[in-house]
């Protein structure tokens, strides 16, 4: 019963995950293109459209979710400090960004 209630929690945080990074790469698309905080003057000719851009998130989220089981982020420990937890998130995302730039 317990082993069960883990698995499922675990499957709850990658599914989580990856709906977050789905969310963020929507976000950053209409920030960037649709919303034009900062107008995007390294493009040539015209801006990428949402399928374009949209080409890419297979890659992420494959690149995001097997860097974060990598690093044991879906490990459930109880004893894990906060802090030390923060630290290997913002190293398993400045590895899987390092990794994303590198295949584009």
């Amino acid at each position: 019963m317990i082993r069960r209630f883990r698995v499922m929690q675990t499957a709850a945080v990658v599914c989580s995950d990856l709906l977050a990074t789905i969310v963020a790469f929507l976000l950053a698309y209409w920030l960037r293109f649709v919303l034009q905080i900062t107008p995007p003057k390294d493009l040539p000719g015209d801006l990428p459209t949402l399928g374009t851009y949209l080409m890419a998130l297979p890659l992420i989220l494959v690149l995001w979710h097997f860097t974060f089981v990598a690093f044991g982020l879906y490990r459930l420990r109880r004893t894990a400090a906060r802090s030390e937890e923060y630290i290997q998130v913002a190293i398993a995302v400045t590895l899987a960004m390092a990794l994303f730039a590198a295949a584009a």
